[in-house]
């Protein structure tokens, strides 16, 4: 890697700040949709047990309640749709990831590049515009099958 690039405003700011961002939004949604799908799998396996066990009086409310988790968390993955966000992040930040290995080890089309750094440059933006417009995709995808659900 070119020591005067890898200190340069394009690579500290833009491709690292990116890769970072990215990451942690990967992150977020992972961690969003694994507690999501572990509310839904945890009560709806006690909510018959609950259902059958619990004695008379105010315990008897604790089933509604993991009934009710399991029904707000399913609905909240189902109109936010966190797996699919955090599997966007993810192939992005790989992308990324790929682009600066081929670009560190001057393989594929940084071989025989006159501009290597050019080439990264315009290679990491073209992956941004793309994950923005597949982001920008899905939004409209899910805000529609949001729109869909309620008017039916």
């Amino acid at each position: 890697l070119n020591m005067d690039f890898q200190e340069s405003e394009f690579y500290k700011t833009r491709f690292k700040g990116q890769l970072e961002w990215l990451n942690k939004k990967a992150a977020h949604y992972k961690t969003l949709y694994v507690r999501g799908r572990i509310i839904c799998i945890v009560c709806a396996a006690l909510t018959p047990v609950l259902l059958k066990s619990c004695p008379e009086g105010w315990w008897q409310s604790i089933p509604i309640i993991t009934s009710l988790a399991v029904g707000i968390a399913t609905g909240l993955l189902s109109c936010f749709h966190p797996y699919k966000i955090w599997l966007q992040y993810r192939t992005t930040v790989e992308s990324l990831v790929m682009q600066e290995w081929d670009y560190k080890a001057g393989i594929g089309e940084y071989k025989d590049a006159s501009d290597k750094d050019e080439l990264f440059a315009r290679n990491v933006q073209a992956i941004l515009s793309s994950e923005h417009q597949a982001w920008k995709k899905l939004q409209e995808s899910i805000t529609a099958k949001n729109v869909e659900r309620k008017d039916s």
